[in-house]
C-alpha cells in the first residue's frame, strides 16, 4: 500500500510525499519466553571481522552500538517449523524517539523467519541512529501480552582487534615481500587513522614503524629478503600490533620453490568463443587523439608451486601474439614484467589497434605458461575514411576507422546522377558489415 501525503489549501498539491507499506500474513505467536526471550548463552553483540551481525538478547536486553551504524537487528530464539518463511506480528513501542522521531509512538511490524524447517532465529530490524553514549528505549510487544524492552547505547569505538590479512607465504630468496592488516572497533568495524606498530623479525629485520590505517582500516608493510639460499635462517614473522587490544602475526618462508602453475585471469578468459560468436566478452580498441593504448585490458598471473601454495617474488614474463596489439610501457614502468607480491599475484595491461581481433596473453614464470585473451573491436563512431569501387553495375563502400581497421554498423548513404537503384529509385541506404 502507497500512503501519499500532499498539499492542499493554501499549500500546492505538488508539495507531496509518499511511503509504502507491505503487508504480511501473520502466525500466531508462540508463548514466551521461546521467542522473546532470547538464548543467553549468545548473550551480546555478535559481530564479525567484516560488520556487526545483530544482537542476540541477554538477561538484561542491553546492548552497545556503533554510532555508525542506522539499521540494528535483533535475533529471537524461536522454534522454526516451516518451510515457508514465517512472520510473527510484533508492535515496537519508540518510548525515546530515536527511531520515529516522535517519543512514544507505536510501530506496527513484524520478526521474521527465514523459510527453512530448522531455523532458529527470528529476526526484527530497528532503524535507529544513535550518538555517542546516547540511549534509547525500545519495548516490543508480542500479541498484545508478552514483551521485552531493547535497550540500545551508542558507545564510542575503540580498538579492540588487528588481523592479518595473508595467509602464510612462501617467497623465493632475495624476493620482495607485502603484507596487510586490517584493524577493528569493538564492534566489527574497520577503523581508520588509528595507529598500529608493524615490525618484521627472523631472516630479515625491519625495526617497528608505527602507521596510521587507511579509510579501510588496513595497513601494510613492504621489504626485500636480505638472504640467499645459504642463509640457515629460512623465516621472517611479520607483527602488526594495535595500539590496543589483540595484535596478529604471520610468517614469511624462504626458499628456491619449483613453480607449478601461472594461472591467467582477466578480459575474456573465461569464454569458451571468440568474437564474434554470441556471449564473447569484448574491449573497445580508442581511436582517439591518445592512441590506442588509451583502451586498456588488465590481466592478472597467479604464481603457485606444485603443492597448491602461491609463490612470492617470482618474476613473470608477458607477452602478446599480435603484431597489431602491445603492452603497456612509460618512462617509468614497463608492463612486460612484474614480480608476484604476496598474494602470488602480479599484472600487466594489453592493449590493440586492429579491430576486431582476437589477441592471446601469454605470462611465463620459471619455465611454467598460463594465457588469457581478449577480442578487441571497434565502435561504428570511429569511422574516419569512406571509400567507395565499381565493379559493372555493383557499387561497393567500404568504411575504415583511423587504423585502417573495416567498421561494421555504419550507414551509408548513396545516390545517382543517372540512372537508378534496384528499387527504381535514385538514392538509397545500407549499413557496413563486419568487413566494413
Amino acid at each position: 500500500a502507497v500512503v501519499t501525503v500532499s498539499g492542499s489549501g493554501l499549500l500546492s498539491s505538488a508539495v507531496s510525499a509518499s511511503i509504502t507499506t507491505t503487508h504480511k500474513a501473520a502466525e500466531t505467536a508462540p508463548t514466551a519466553p521461546d521467542l522473546l526471550l532470547g538464548d543467553a548463552t549468545t548473550a551480546g553483540s555478535a559481530t564479525s571481522t567484516t560488520a556487526p551481525t545483530g544482537y542476540y538478547f541477554s538477561a538484561d536486553d542491553s546492548f552497545t552500538a556503533s554510532p555508525t551504524v542506522t539499521s540494528h537487528s535483533f535475533f529471537y530464539t524461536v522454534d522454526g517449523s516451516a518451510d515457508a518463511a514465517q512472520y510473527f506480528r510484533a508492535w515496537i513501542t519508540d518510548d525515546d524517539g530515536t527511531v520515529t522521531g516522535i517519543a512514544g509512538t507505536v510501530v506496527d511490524t513484524y520478526i521474521y523467519v527465514p523459510a527453512d524447517a530448522d531455523a532458529t532465529e527470528g529476526t526484527l530490524a530497528v532503524d535507529a541512529s544513535l550518538g555517542l553514549l546516547t540511549s534509547t528505549s525500545i519495548q516490543v510487544t508480542m500479541d498484545g501480552s508478552t514483551d521485552d524492552t531493547i535497550t540500545i547505547t551508542g558507545a564510542t569505538p575503540t580498538q579492540t582487534t588487528t588481523t592479518v590479512n595473508n595467509v602464510a607465504l612462501r617467497s623465493l630468496d632475495g624476493g620482495a615481500n607485502t603484507m596487510t592488516a586490517t584493524t577493528y572497533d569493538q564492534f566489527g568495524i574497520e577503523m581508520a587513522n588509528v595507529v598500529v606498530s608493524v615490525s618484521v623479525s627472523g631472516r630479515n629485520t625491519v625495526a617497528a614503524v608505527s602507521k596510521l590505517s587507511n579509510a579501510d582500516g588496513i595497513v601494510s608493510i613492504t621489504w626485500t629478503d636480505g638472504g640467499t639460499s645459504a642463509s640457515s635462517n629460512k623465516q621472517d614473522t611479520v607483527l602488526f600490533d594495535g595500539a590496543a587490544g589483540t595484535d596478529d602475526s604471520e610468517t614469511v618462508t624462504y626458499g628456491a620453490y619449483t613453480v607449478g602453475t601461472v594461472t591467467v585471469t582477466g578480459g575474456a578468459t573465461a569464454d569458451t568463443v571468440a568474437y564474434p560468436a554470441a556471449g564473447a566478452t569484448t574491449k573497445a580498441i580508442s581511436t582517439a587523439v591518445g592512441g590506442a593504448s588509451g583502451a586498456t585490458t588488465t590481466f592478472t598471473a597467479t604464481v603457485k608451486d606444485a603443492s597448491g601454495n602461491v609463490l612470492s617474488g617470482v618474476p613473470v614474463t608477458w607477452t602478446v601474439d599480435k603484431a597489431t596489439a602491445g603492452i603497456t610501457k612509460t618512462l617509468l614502468a614497463d608492463s612486460a614484467t612484474c614480480i608476484t607480491g604476496s598474494a602470488g599475484t602480479c599484472t600487466t595491461t594489453v592493449f590493440s589497434w586492429a579491430a576486431p581481433s582476437k589477441v592471446t596473453v601469454t605470462a611465463t614464470a620459471g619455465g611454467k605458461s598460463g594465457t588469457g585473451y581478449q577480442n578487441f573491436v571497434n565502435a561504428a563512431s570511429d569511422a574516419r575514411v569512406l571509400s567507395g569501387s565499381a565493379s559493372g553495375n555493383v557499387v561497393t563502400a567500404k568504411v575504415v576507422d583511423r587504423y585502417g581497421n573495416a567498421v561494421a554498423g555504419v550507414r551509408v548513404d548513396a545516390k545517382t546522377s543517372a540512372g537508378y537503384f534496384g528499387s527504381g529509385a535514385t538514392s538509397t541506404y545500407g549499413s557496413t558489415d563486419e568487413n566494413g
